[in-house]
C-alpha cells in the first residue's frame, strides 16, 4: 500500500476551491455522500485499528481525531468574527478527554522525558480535570499545574495556537509546563 500524506491527497481538491465563493465550497462539500463513511463507522468494531498518516489508532480515536480537525478548520473558517460553530461541549469534551490522555506521548515523541507529575485543568466547556505522569512517572517528580480554558488547549494542540497565545494559570515549575504544553501540538496531524 503506498503512502501519500493528506496534504497531497487532498490539495487537488483544495485547489478546485480557488476563486470560489465560500458558498460555492459549501454547496459542493455539502453535497458529498458521507453514507459510506457514516456506514463504515457505525457497523465497525471501535477497538479495530485503522492506518492513518502513517500510523495505527483505533477506530474510535480516528473518529475523535477526525471530529478534532473538523473543529479546528470549522474555527478557523469563522474567521475573525469568532463565529466558531465548533465549540459544542460533547464535541469539545471528547476531544479534550482524548487528548489530554496523551499529553505524556506527545511530550515523549518530542524529547520531554524529565519526570513531572501534571495537574491539567481545562476550564469552560468541554473542560476537565486529568492528573498525568510525564517521563519515567517517578513519584517524586516535581508537580506541576496547567489551567487553561479548554478550546485554548484544543487550539494548542491543534497547532493553531502557541503556549505564548493562551491565558495560562501555572503553578509548580514553569519550565516544565512549558515544555510540556509546547510538546502539546505533536499531537496535530498536520
Amino acid at each position: 500500500m503506498a503512502t501519500v500524506s493528506h496534504v497531497e491527497s487532498t490539495q487537488p481538491a483544495a485547489d478546485r476551491q480557488a476563486g470560489r465563493t465560500t458558498a460555492q465550497t459549501r454547496a459542493e462539500c455539502g453535497a458529498r455522500p458521507t453514507a459510506p463513511s457514516t456506514s463504515c463507522a457505525v457497523s465497525g468494531d471501535p477497538s479495530a485499528e485503522i492506518a492513518v498518516h502513517g500510523m495505527r489508532m483505533p477506530l474510535e480515536l480516528l473518529l475523535v481525531a477526525r471530529a478534532f480537525e473538523l473543529w479546528v478548520h470549522d474555527s478557523e473558517s469563522a474567521g475573525p468574527s469568532g463565529c466558531a460553530r465548533g465549540t459544542r461541549r460533547v464535541r469539545l469534551s471528547l476531544m479534550t478527554s482524548s487528548v489530554a490522555g496523551m499529553l505524556p506521548l506527545a511530550a515523549a515523541l518530542t524529547g520531554v522525558s524529565e519526570p513531572t507529575s501534571v495537574h491539567l485543568v481545562l476550564t469552560g466547556p468541554g473542560g476537565g480535570t486529568w492528573d498525568l505522569s510525564i517521563g519515567d512517572g517517578s513519584p517524586d517528580a516535581p508537580a506541576t499545574t496547567i489551567v487553561v480554558d479548554a478550546v485554548g488547549f484544543c487550539q494548542l494542540v491543534g497547532n493553531r495556537a502557541a503556549p505564548d497565545e493562551l491565558d495560562l494559570y501555572i503553578t509548580g515549575d514553569s519550565g516544565r509546563a512549558a515544555r510540556v504544553l509546547a510538546a502539546a501540538s505533536a499531537l496535530a496531524l498536520d
